[in-house]
């Protein structure tokens, strides 16, 4: 029996080997029994395959102080009597001075952090963004519990925002998505400060969404799963019946609201293990841009997203767009929930009428709202069919 098995080369013999073990364990067998020496044997070999292929490396030992300071609700000041110095403090965070023996054993013994991560080689800390940290933001990712803490100060701001990037990943200096560009799909003045913190806050919770990582398939998400997507807004439960599909196929979507100066509606992330991401903000809290905006960031995912932390981040009411990847996006998303051929001869297009909407979306089997709300968008006149685009629908049925 023992000599069936052998070292563990490929995800499949991962899985199989993982199945046969909770067959094994379900039998509970002794110790000594054959079946018994092959579960210990079975646990060795899938051990050093996860060993080898999940391999996840030490964290920096800034980066494990910081992350302990806000797990602890403590503030940078609280290292002084485990440092020495305020001075002191500043230059192990910054990367300039390497940790003293005495202080990998305050630091331990205080903080419970392993001394092999404290005593590696300390990193350069960039400059995570590239302003002093707004306060009026920081205050606000505070006051929503992002980041625990006081009083947020002019000295202190800082401290918040690294404390945040740093649960992001604790392997690097800089998380990925601040590594990578940026795609702003939004017009005028924005607070991209306020957006990055955004961006964050929405990988970390999609790392505690209960969606198994690694299901994505780039070669099977197309546009067909779009139409798929489009053919669930019939429903009553049509924004919850989405996000379910979408975890069924690797995505994670999450929903945080906007900060102030950002006008958001939605991002589309690729995560470092290969998870795409969706952002939603629901700033409008209306289907009609719900169900455009989800779509818009999927097509960011099929199309556009290719390196980890490559992040597209739009306003998808906005009147105009140049820029090739936004306006692919936009036509993709359209196109999907009402098909040009069907939009071209329907009495919606030509009458706009209520009855015609309704109309037309029975016949697609989609919500009144993506027509009314595709009848507002090329008018440029969002007071139009106020009625049927589903005003205040949306976190009622994600909250359900």
């Amino acid at each position: 029996m023992l000599s069936e098995l052998a070292v563990i080369k490929s995800e499949a013999q991962y899985r199989t080997y993982l199945s046969e073990i909770g067959h094994l364990v379900a039998l509970d067998p002794e110790p000594t029994s054959p079946e018994g020496t092959r579960l210990e044997l079975l646990a060795l070999l899938t051990e050093t395959y996860e060993k080898e292929r999940y391999r996840i490396p030490l964290p920096n030992p800034v980066d494990a102080i910081l992350f302990r300071l806000e797990q602890k609700g403590l503030q940078q000041k609280d290292l002084v009597p485990l440092i020495g110095s305020k001075g002191r403090v500043s230059e192990v965070l910054s990367g300039k001075r390497r940790l003293t023996v005495q202080m990998v054993r305050n630091l331990s013994a205080h903080l419970d952090i392993s001394a092999t991560v404290l005593v590696g080689e300390p990193q350069p800390r960039h400059k995570l963004l590239e302003a002093e940290p707004p306060l009026a933001v920081v205050r606000e990712i505070v006051k929503r519990g992002w980041v625990k803490g006081g009083k947020v100060t002019l000295k202190n701001a800082s401290e918040f925002v690294e404390r945040l990037l740093c649960k992001v990943d604790l392997s690097e200096p800089r998380p990925a998505f601040l590594r990578s560009a940026i795609h702003a799909g939004i017009a005028g003045q924005v607070n991209l400060y306020a957006i990055k913190l955004w961006i964050a806050e929405v990988l970390i919770r999609s790392r505690e969404q209960d969606v198994k990582r690694g299901l994505f398939k780039r070669e099977t998400f197309g546009e067909e799963t779009l139409k798929e997507l489009a053919r669930l807004s019939w429903f009553a439960k049509g924004p919850k019946l989405a996000v379910e599909y979408l975890s069924k196929l690797g995505i994670v979507v999450v929903w945080e609201p906007h900060l102030p100066g950002t006008r958001l509606d939605g991002a589309a992330v690729l995560d470092v293990d290969g998870t795409p991401v969706i952002g939603l903000t629901l700033r409008h809290d209306r289907l009609d841009n719900f169900w455009f905006t989800l779509l818009h960031e999927c097509v960011h995912i099929i199309k556009h997203l290719h390196a980890p932390g490559e992040t597209f981040v739009d306003d998808t009411e906005r009147s105009f767009d140049t820029d090739e990847k936004e306006i692919e996006a936009n036509r993709m998303a359209r196109d999907s929930l009402i098909p040009q051929e069907a939009w071209r001869r329907s009495d919606a297009n030509r009458l706009k009428t209520a009855e015609a909407i309704n109309a037309l979306a029975a016949e697609l089997k989609i919500h009144p709202a993506i027509v009314a709300g595709r009848i507002r968008r090329e008018a440029g006149n969002y007071k139009l069919f106020s009625a049927l685009v589903g005003h205040r629908a949306v976190k009622k049925v994600l909250n359900a």
